[in-house]
């Protein structure tokens, strides 16, 4: 009954509008936990939430409850649509910490845009990525704990531009957020790792890169350039720079 009515709803002419008896129904204990399940899924869904995400709000606190319950089938289901919600209120710290409760459900590549609601996952997404780095780089610069869910995510960020061969980017971001393995990880998956490695000294000379972290830099830098099985002589000039810009 519940699937019928939530298509009949979503499918209305005009779109879906008025979801307060659904939100209620999520918080009733007379709910099954299937309707539930349904419920959710429904509205994780831009087509659904761009028009009405301003009263799904008023409820989020209790889609976050169903999040934080794992015995939920869905509860990282409810974690990412309280993501959304918490995004479009234009709570990006809060959106960020909830989706991390959705873990890989969290799909970093948006759907392409729709005719009616354009793109909203595509800005939803970059936003969501944007703050985790900048969460992340704040986190490493004050020394303080990183939760392992934000951890698993950057991981993800870099990896997927591991697989995209997008190796600059990647040695980019390892800067921002003083990733030595994947600065390493880079060099040694790209095809050119003498060019990269120069593009990568001469970005760190370059940086504002507070002085202990930039000599750690050069030393892995430095590492890689002695491991390479032919130095040229560009190389081995680089290397040479690299020794004495460490201090």
């Amino acid at each position: 009954m519940t699937t019928y009515l939530l298509s009949q709803w979503k499918n209305q002419p005009g779109g879906p509008q008025n979801p307060v008896p659904f939100m209620l129904s999520l918080g009733s204990a007379t709910t099954s936990l299937r309707e539930k399940e349904l419920i959710v899924k429904t509205f994780d869904d831009w087509g659904v939430l761009t028009s009405t995400w301003f009263e799904v709000a008023d409820y989020l606190s209790t889609i976050e409850k169903l999040s934080d319950d794992t015995s939920f089938t869905e509860h990282r289901r409810a974690a990412l649509l309280s993501s959304k919600v918490a995004y479009c209120l234009g709570d990006y710290a809060g959106a960020l910490q909830l989706v991390l409760g959705a873990e890989d459900l969290f799909s970093l590549s948006p759907r392409p845009a729709h005719p009616e609601y354009g793109q909203q996952d595509e800005l939803y997404v970059n936003k969501i990525i944007e703050q985790a780095v900048d969460t992340y780089k704040l986190a490493m610069r004050d020394n303080t704990k990183i939760d392992q869910r934000l951890e698993n995510l950057l991981n993800r960020i870099f990896n997927l531009n591991m697989e995209s061969r997008e190796y600059r980017q990647v040695v980019g971001l390892a800067l921002d957020t003083r990733r030595l393995d994947q600065i390493e990880r880079a060099v040694k998956a790209s095809d050119d790792s003498t060019t990269l490695l120069s593009e990568t000294v001469t970005k760190v000379l370059g940086s504002q890169l507070d002085r202990a972290f930039r000599s750690k830099v050069l030393d892995v830098l430095l590492r890689l350039f002695s491991e390479l099985q032919e130095p040229d002589f560009v190389s081995i000039n680089l290397k040479s720079t690299c020794k004495k810009s460490r201090w």
